[in-house]
């Protein structure tokens, strides 16, 4: 069945990734603003959702700077 999900995919947008996602219950969503000029990165900016992921962005209220994530995870964040 998924193959098959798959094939009519491709078939259907050849020019366009299949996109695979996985719900994370209890999963919090940060979106990342980040500066690049090829060779160095700088996060501009770290905004948390208010509502649990899975929410649409569109439908989500967001805080800036994040008011939950630990420094640590913040600068994890940020490392990668």
């Amino acid at each position: 069945r998924l193959e098959e999900f798959f094939r009519e995919a491709i078939k259907a947008s050849p020019e366009h990734p299949v996109l695979v996602d996985k719900f994370l219950a209890g999963a919090v969503e940060v979106d990342v603003d980040v500066l690049g000029d090829g060779s160095a990165a700088v996060v501009a900016g770290m905004m948390e959702h208010v509502e649990l992921a899975g929410v649409h962005s569109g439908d989500s209220a967001c805080s800036l700077p994040p008011h939950s994530l630990a420094a640590a995870i913040q600068e994890e964040i940020r490392r990668q």
